[in-house]
């Protein structure tokens, strides 16, 4: 049954309206899918998925996209001709140690807006339970 649902989410997003509400969902097995189209979670509705024992958490889908990580491109420090009576090992050592200083820095600040994102789709868009939405009324 499972297969025939995937092949069937496969066939209605090919013809999908742009327009169209797209909804994802965690499986029993507590896979995350999606994103469907509406037109689909009609259909598997009227099939008897979804319902009784077949309930699940669905939501509306927000179309999360994978932000650009923060990086070193571009954020290297020319070093001048005035460093050449220093250490180069002493040299090397500090560079490595601002580079790391400043890699832990961006990740940080990745993970926290990355914990922000969540939280925003979570209140943009709650999950519900399957067989309490009128997915019919989103077409």
């Amino acid at each position: 049954q499972e297969q025939q649902q995937h092949q069937l989410q496969q066939q209605q997003q090919q013809q999908q309206n742009p327009d169209e509400v797209m909804w994802e969902y965690v499986a029993l097995d507590g896979t995350l899918n999606g994103p469907i189209p509406t037109r689909s979670m009609v259909e598997w509705r009227a099939m008897g998925w979804f319902v009784g024992e077949g309930t699940v958490k669905v939501r509306v889908w927000q179309g999360k996209k994978e932000g650009g990580g923060g990086g070193a491109d571009g954020e290297a420090e020319a070093k001048g001709d005035d460093d050449m009576g220093g250490d180069l090992a002493d040299d090397l050592a500090d560079d490595l140690a601002d580079d790391l200083a400043d890699d832990l820095a961006d990740d940080l600040a990745d993970d926290k807006d990355d914990e922000v994102k969540e939280e925003k789709n979570d209140e943009e868009s709650p999950w519900l339970q399957s067989d309490q939405v009128n997915f019919s009324s989103y077409l």
